[in-house]
């Protein structure tokens, strides 16, 4: 097992304030030096003649100090520094394995260009420890998610969570149910990306004239800045909640942020799991048996070619080639992007591409180097480490076993505060349509016990997790 590497807080990216305090600074000086020289020089001036020039001399003095240069400091901001700051990407440093993105790429568009969206923030830090599966979907994470809920712990995994033993969130922790909520906000974004990709590619975005514009073609109309100022938000919430378990799509595809939130909003480091897979043995399971969003090319990491991960980091280097930046007097002009202008859907129904195949498998060796040497835990699943031929299956029980202990090893209060297997398996689906989440219990054999551990016969009142659309687990099988 590797040593564990804690994640060492960076600093964070801030550009247009910095220019303007530089500029500032040096207004300053001259004005200081006109302060202090104005009462003595007006008391050795005696003859009105000389007032005057004297006062005709400052008004000039005082335009050429004040009112130029903040005309100036406007042009200089929206040319030559901007431009430069557009093209220059912050690097975070974690552990001495760089990982190039930008801390927040919406700092750059102006806030006239950005849509009002209101989102609760929270400011407080969180005392749960954080199980972070920084490994991709196909590599287990199915495996690790019920393990981790068996042990107790508040737990998601793309569409599904536990955090109970019953239907709803009756009993459950408020820091819990926030996190979930939050979860569910950031699997919504990431939905929306990929379901307006996938309709821009068939052609079902343009609306006919006179036809009356459908939900899902608004809903598409989302700019990029807005869509991660949003996802940026619903993120730092998800790590300041009370939730455990990370799994599966979309957090190992956000794994850069994600680290730097757990640095800076969780009072531990976070537990890194890593489950290791031959990469060109990953890049075919994935895409025979999923729908992908993927990166473009042109905007991937060190041009490796298009794959699922690093999606910020698309985002921001798509910006940093796109942005223009257009001087005419003070006004800023940014490019608009949308969806598929940075992303693009790839059905697993598609033929098989050598070429992005050789993409996936760039990326997954990549990732898999980065973040190896921060993983506490690494089970073996697919034999990579294994001499022997025959490759015995890692049971779901001792998984759980070792991740009890990869938490009580870190804090020993953790093992006491988490003590009640989470038996019931829930499942939230967002539909675009309408823009509503609609509530799910796929194993409803394991809800509807009591805290005493009996079944409730007649239960009714459940409390559902999210405020729409809640199917019983009576009314719908998996």
């Amino acid at each position: 097992m590797v040593a564990r590497s804690r994640i060492k807080p960076t600093a964070q990216v801030s550009i247009l304030p910095t220019i303007h305090e530089d500029k500032a600074s040096a207004l300053h000086s001259p004005r200081a030096s006109v302060d202090g020289c104005a009462g003595s020089c007006i008391r050795r001036i005696r003859s009105s003649s000389q007032r005057i020039r004297y006062y005709l001399a400052l008004v000039v003095l005082f335009v050429g100090v004040f009112v130029r240069p903040h005309r100036y400091l406007i042009n200089d901001v929206s040319t030559s520094t901007v431009d430069h700051e557009l093209k220059s990407r912050a690097s975070r440093v974690i552990n001495n394995i760089t990982i190039a993105t930008m801390h927040n790429p919406t700092s750059l568009i102006p806030p006239t260009h950005k849509q009002s969206y209101t989102i609760q923030n929270q400011t407080t830090l969180s005392t749960a420890p954080l199980f972070y599966h920084i490994s991709p979907g196909s590599t287990g994470s199915r495996t690790l998610y019920h393990a981790s809920c068996h042990s107790g712990f508040p737990s998601i995994h793309h569409k599904s969570f536990c955090i109970s033993q019953t239907t709803g969130i009756d009993g459950v922790s408020e820091e819990v149910v926030r996190g979930v909520r939050a979860h569910y906000q950031v699997l919504r974004l990431y939905q929306l990306a990929y379901d307006c990709c996938s309709m821009w590619d068939k052609g079902k975005l343009s609306s006919e004239s006179g036809r009356e514009v459908s939900s899902e073609i608004h809903l598409c109309q989302m700019l990029l800045n807005e869509w991660t100022e949003q996802l940026q938000t619903h993120l730092k919430n998800v790590v300041q909640s009370g939730l455990v378990g990370l799994f599966d799509t979309p957090y190992p595809y956000f794994a850069p942020q994600l680290l730097q939130l757990a640095s800076e909003w969780r009072t531990a480091s976070p537990i890194i799991a890593m489950t290791e897979r031959d990469p060109k043995g990953w890049a075919n399971s994935r895409s025979k048996n999923h729908g992908l969003l993927i990166c473009r090319e042109e905007y991937s990491y060190e041009s490796l070619g298009a794959s699922e991960f690093d999606v910020l980091g698309c985002v921001s280097r798509a910006f940093e080639e796109r942005s223009v930046v257009q001087t005419e007097l003070s006004t800023k002009t940014y490019s608009a992007l949308h969806f598929w202008d940075v992303f693009h859907y790839r059905s697993h129904n598609e033929p098989v591409d050598a070429e992005f195949q050789r993409g996936m498998e760039r990326q997954m060796e990549l990732h898999q180097q980065q973040y190896l040497p921060l993983a506490n835990y690494t089970p073996d699943f697919f034999g990579i480490h294994t001499q022997s031929t025959t490759h015995e299956a890692i049971r779901e029980e001792d998984v759980a076993i070792d991740i009890r202990k990869q938490i009580s090893s870190a804090q020993s209060s953790w093992s006491e505060k988490y003590t009640t297997p989470l038996t019931c398996r829930g499942r939230v689906n967002w539909e675009i349509q309408n823009d509503t989440f609609v509530e799910l219990y796929h194993l409803p054999k394991t809800c509807g016990l009591s805290k005493s551990g009996k079944a409730e016969k007649g239960r009714t009142g459940m409390i559902p997790l999210m405020p729409l659309k809640v199917i019983e687990p009576s009314k719908w099988q998996e």
